[in-house]
């Protein structure tokens, strides 16, 4: 599932969808432009997940700047939220 939270805030994706690996789905997710993918399950499948961002922008398939405007997103959100 995939949905703005307010007009320009950061988009949430769940992992795991219709039976793809999250480590598959996970950059293909950011490409997209997600900002936030939620990952369930134990904190290797996170770590695998966040070592295939880092492989994806070394690879060149994810441009850092797009990581970088995400994290701007979600932390702007977040003191939004205080």
């Amino acid at each position: 599932m995939t949905g703005r939270t307010q007009p320009g805030g950061p988009l949430t994706g769940t992992a795991g969808a219709r039976g793809i690996s999250d480590v598959d789905l996970a950059p293909s997710a950011a490409r997209a432009g997600t900002d936030m993918i939620l990952v369930t399950g134990s904190e290797g499948s996170t770590r695998a997940v966040y070592r295939a961002l880092e492989d994806a922008v070394s690879a060149g398939t994810i441009d850092h700047a797009r990581l970088v405007a995400s994290y701007r997103r979600i932390t702007a959100l977040k003191a939004s939220l205080r």
